[in-house]
């Protein structure tokens, strides 16, 4: 990866990081919810990994971002897209 685009990137934050922002959760109590380790989150929010879900986990996602108003089709393609507001939200 080049300088620049690691420059961007962390002035981004990742969609998990939005997410969670959005839920007011810690990293640990975002892992509780999706049964996943607090270092799979940070790496999430770092960009070292990609998120990956099992079943259980996504349920666990939609349940998430239900209480943001958001459904899984709402989440960008790229993890370092912005997340949409409700009002950007198709109708």
């Amino acid at each position: 990866m080049k300088a620049q685009e690691l420059r961007e990137k962390n002035k981004k934050m990742s969609v998990i990081k939005q997410l969670r922002d959005r839920l007011e959760l810690t990293q640990e109590e975002l892992a509780r919810e999706l049964n996943i380790s607090v270092w799979s989150v940070a790496k999430w929010e770092g960009g070292k990994h990609n998120p990956s879900f099992n079943f259980r986990q996504l349920k666990a996602l939609y349940c998430l971002l239900a209480r943001t108003g958001l459904s899984i089709l709402d989440l960008p393609d790229n993890n370092w897209d912005e997340l949409p507001n409700r009002s950007q939200l198709k109708k």
